[in-house]
């Protein structure tokens, strides 16, 4: 009789472990790396976004430029701008902002604009301004 009771206990303590394990591992699998991609494939965890100037998925951190707050703007934040190509595309990575801007300019421009933005290399230096006030530079 005791062997019976401690059977049933033993087994019903299996079940129990087997159904915790199943269920863990159901609740894990929408978390694994690699399955946040976002509408064009790219990877958001690994620091992929897309870009519509080079049309791929890139980490802006690699393949943009580097531009820090202006003086007078939050300094803890970073822009990146991001070249097509043939560099009549420009694309703006603000901080925390979507949808990212894409400038344009033609072959006889020096800058890039857009009705808010402009871009421009002064002094060595890209530089972008909104209003006429530097926001973003180098």
């Amino acid at each position: 009789m005791k062997f019976h009771g401690l059977l049933a206990i033993a087994s019903l303590l299996l079940f129990t472990q087997c159904q915790s394990s199943n269920q863990e591992t159901t609740h894990s699998e929408p978390n694994l790396p690699g399955s946040d991609r976002d509408s064009h494939d790219c990877i958001r965890s690994a620091g992929y976004t897309w870009s519509a100037v080079k049309k791929e998925c890139i980490r802006v951190f690699e393949s943009g430029v580097r531009l820090n707050a202006a003086a007078g703007q939050d300094s803890t934040m970073s822009a990146f701008i991001v070249f097509g190509a043939d560099s009549s595309q420009v694309e703006v990575f603000f901080p925390n902002q979507a949808p990212v801007p894409v400038l344009s300019r033609s072959e006889s421009q020096t800058t890039w604009e857009d009705e808010q933005l402009t871009i421009s290399h002064q002094a060595g230096k890209w530089v972008i301004q909104q209003g006429g006030k530097p926001i973003y530079q180098e």
